[in-house]
């Protein structure tokens, strides 16, 4: 892991640059459309921006063009419809740009992905999932993140009312990031699809899962790989799985339920496909 030195200055400060060149921008004579892409963004854009519109950030973009990106992004245009971070980005704008991504009523796939996040940039993701309604699948990729600061993202999370899949992996996840994933899920009604990869867990872990699963009413489909799981936590898991209300598929590739378990989950998730389908 690169434990160099790294500047990291705070979020409010991070927060007061974009808005201050947002700022600027608004107080000009002529204001371009959200969808006219400003000129000092045309060669970045043809180079970073899909067809599809998908948007690729990394650490070939300076801070001058984050900034002009963000205000960009800040008002919905119709182009980007999914972003990739490449957190390898030694940027303090990045979280400037989480910040304006809160603004966007467009973008309906967040992906962080590689390098290290820091704190500051996840309290930015936090307050853009806060103020965010367009963003329904976000995904946390190999980030090396640690528990601390994916908790901050969590709060964002718990309340956010649009996402649909959150998949997260990080093998730094530690006890108290899996406390706070499950105490998110236990709040937050609108996420229907969990992935966790290579994150380790252990009998405590899986017995906060199973607690997230029983008091959850909306996740429908779990993922995990590569977690490590031992045989008592999937028996931990499988109470959790046969109370919940709303599961109706479980995939983990490493292990297997018992056959007279497999049973009773089927039976559960055909119970709970039909009132799946019928609160909707």
């Amino acid at each position: 892991m690169d434990n160099s030195p790294r500047n990291t200055r705070s979020a409010p400060n991070l927060k007061r640059s974009y808005e201050s060149f947002n700022q600027t921008e608004n107080d000009a004579p002529q204001q371009a459309g959200p969808d006219e892409i400003p000129v000092v963004l045309e060669k970045l854009l043809a180079n970073k921006l899909s067809a599809s519109g998908k948007l690729m950030i990394d650490g070939s973009i300076g801070d001058g063009e984050l900034l002009e990106l963000s205000a960009w992004i800040a008002q919905s245009p119709s182009q980007v419809k999914d972003i990739e971070i490449d957190l390898c980005v030694d940027s303090d704008y990045l979280a400037g740009l989480l910040i304006a991504l809160g603004e966007n009523n467009k973008v309906t796939t967040l992906n962080l992905t590689g390098g290290h996040i820091s704190k500051e940039v996840c309290a930015a993701c936090a307050q853009m999932l806060h103020m965010n309604a367009s963003i329904d699948v976000l995904r946390i990729a190999g980030n090396w993140a640690d528990s601390d600061s994916i908790c901050l993202v969590f709060q964002g999370v718990e309340n956010n009312k649009t996402l649909k899949t959150l998949s997260i992996e990080n093998p730094e996840f530690g006890k108290y990031g899996m406390e706070a994933l499950a105490g998110t899920l236990k709040s937050n009604r609108s996420i229907k699809t969990l992935c966790l990869m290579e994150i380790p867990i252990n009998t405590v872990a899986a017995e906060s899962l199973a607690n997230a699963f029983r008091d959850n009413n909306v996740l429908s489909k779990v993922v995990i790989v590569r977690s490590g799981i031992s045989t008592a936590g999937m028996k931990k898991l499988l109470e959790g799985i046969l109370e919940s209300q709303s599961l109706t598929r479980i995939t983990i590739p490493e292990r297997a339920f018992e056959e007279e378990d497999e049973a009773r989950l089927v039976e559960v998730f055909r119970r709970n496909q039909q009132r799946n389908e019928q609160s909707e």
